[in-house]
């Protein structure tokens, strides 16, 4: 059983003057039995930061940074990023997720009881082709379970964020943890405490999607299960987790309020999960308050706004996109000199229509693009495709979706779905490359689905109605610059619709030739009754 890592890192593994080893999750992971679409290439050995670096520029890696205190480099070669870490020991100031002291070392014993799990604690030599389990930490992955490296009370004495972590590894692996780590862990429960809010919301935020993981539909379930059994829900949501025990009427509900809560979450969509995890906050206040659940959810609402104004980290950072692009907008305003007479009744017909022309010049300097077109005779998002493919494909031309199918309406536009005047009526071909199980682009597929015939890439950003994640602009560029390496005349347009503003960047930032939309969703502020770009 030998781990398919890169070959740079086999490279590099045959450069190093010392044996160089894989370790944690894409270990475990292989040894799971999961698919390594998306590996964490976390890589170490008792070699220095300084032999390290210098067998990666002779195997053509870049290093990207050095840190020399907890001897990490991190490296990046085809594509590909690797954090590299010396064998050591951390020590830790109680509680506090960063260790005080590190001392190197040249023991693989050492290194793998710094770590939280023996499970996680599994090495692969590279050159050699052979795992190495200095904890047993294989044998736990073959029986499911989740042991400490060291004295559970030790483990989570030492870092409050483990306690967040065994939850979330326990919903995303399946993994169930043993007797110790469970004591472990509720008896150090406090120290959760000491943890940032925005790493909790983090981590919460992993367990509440954990399904997506491995595509297990009980992992949030179980994994905030786990929270409630060590008591490590009763510190982060102390509101939420008094309703445990909390009887509710029979003839109604069959679960007390909390279990009641966590079961929401189990059925809920991703996107609301942290909504059903909450609805019913207020009803253990108006209880202990009132004797009764009347007007719980008044009281719900505003213990929600008291939760999430904990959990600042992430929503400053979602204030700070919407000020940024706020700015853009205001600033492609002021560039373009628009005044209130641009905002006077027009038809958008006709020539000499300075509003229509302001406007579209504003949006191609938010949108970074030579130019726009911005109208409300477009009326949706689909009637703004149709528009961009259908002046972009003559007969004989193949339109390639390289993320698979795309959503019904635009089916039927396309002609996978028999439709008049669709671009197969006009001749038109159409390919399609599936997405990976994981939702990650086949490149395999991809390149083997461009043809010389091929004219314009199709890339549908939001998943729409589908189960597969959508897409950041980050995912989209590599996916751009892929196409373009194999075809470098193909265009390649971004269906843009539920994207705009959600980053800094838009798809025309990285590489896309036309990015298209409408103006009833994220541009309009869901005001704008009609309309596209």
């Amino acid at each position: 059983m030998k781990l398919p890592v890169p070959k740079n890192l086999k490279l590099l593994a045959d450069a190093c003057p010392f044996p160089l080893y894989v370790v944690g999750g894409s270990v475990r992971d292989f040894l799971c039995g999961f698919p390594l679409s998306k590996p964490d290439w976390d890589i170490a050995a008792a070699g220095t930061e300084d032999e390290l670096i210098s067998a990666a520029q002779t195997c053509g890696f870049t290093v990207k940074s050095v840190y020399r205190n907890t001897g990490t480099v991190k490296l990046k070669a085809a594509g590909e990023e690797y954090e590299f870490t010396r064998f050591r020991s951390d020590q830790y100031v109680r509680g506090v997720h960063t260790p005080a002291e590190i001392t190197f070392t040249d023991c693989i014993e050492t290194d793998a009881r710094r770590r939280d799990f023996c499970a996680n604690a599994v090495y692969y030599d590279v050159k050699a082709r052979t795992f190495c389990d200095p904890l047993g930490g294989m044998r736990d992955i073959e029986r499911k379970t989740l042991r400490t490296v060291m004295p559970a009370k030790k483990v989570f004495g030492e870092d409050g964020l483990r306690l967040m972590r065994l939850a979330r590894l326990s919903a995303e692996l399946g993994f169930s943890p043993d007797e110790e780590a469970l004591a472990g862990a509720s008896e150090h429960r406090a120290l959760i405490r000491d943890i940032a809010p925005e790493r909790i919301f983090k981590e919460l935020t992993l367990i509440l999607h954990a399904d997506q993981k491995h595509r297990d539909a009980d992992a949030p379930y179980r994994g905030l299960g786990i929270l409630r059994k060590t008591g490590v829900l009763g510190e982060i949501l102390p509101e939420l987790a008094l309703g445990d025990g909390m009887k509710q009427r029979s003839d109604f509900h069959d679960h007390d309020v909390l279990e009641h809560s966590l079961r929401c979450v189990k059925y809920a969509q991703p996107q609301i999960r942290f909504a059903a995890l909450l609805h019913d906050v207020g009803k253990p206040f108006c209880m202990l308050r009132d004797g009764k659940y009347h007007l719980h959810a008044e009281e719900g609402a505003r213990i929600a706004r008291e939760i999430l104004s904990r959990l600042t980290d992430r929503f400053r950072a979602i204030d700070q996109r919407a000020e940024i692009n706020q700015a853009k907008v205001l600033l492609a305003m002021q560039k373009n000199r628009i005044g209130a007479q641009h905002f006077a009744a027009t038809t958008g017909y006709g020539y000499d229509d300075d509003g229509r022309e302001r406007l579209e010049r504003v949006y191609a300097d938010v949108f970074h693009t030579e130019a726009a077109l911005v109208r409300p005779q477009i009326t949706c998002g689909t009637h703004a495709l149709t528009v961009a493919l259908s002046a972009n494909l003559l007969p004989g031309d193949e339109l390639l979706s390289p993320v698979g199918l795309p959503y019904d309406t635009l089916q039927e536009v396309i002609g996978i779905r028999p439709s008049p005047c669709s671009l197969a009526e006009y001749g038109v071909t159409y390919r399609q490359a599936d997405l990976k199980p994981d939702g990650g682009f086949d490149y395999d597929a991809i390149r083997a689905a461009i043809t010389p015939k091929t004219r314009l890439v199709t890339i549908q950003r939001s998943k729409g109605y589908a189960t597969r994640p959508s897409f950041s602009v980050q995912q989209i560029g590599e996916l751009i610059a892929f196409c373009k390496s194999v075809k470098p005349d193909v265009k390649v347009m971004v269906d843009n619709c539920y994207g705009e503003f959600v980053d800094v960047v838009e798809p025309s930032d990285a590489g896309a030739d036309m990015v298209v939309g409408s103006l009833i969703k994220n541009p309009g502020g869901g005001l704008a009754p009609i309309g596209g770009y």
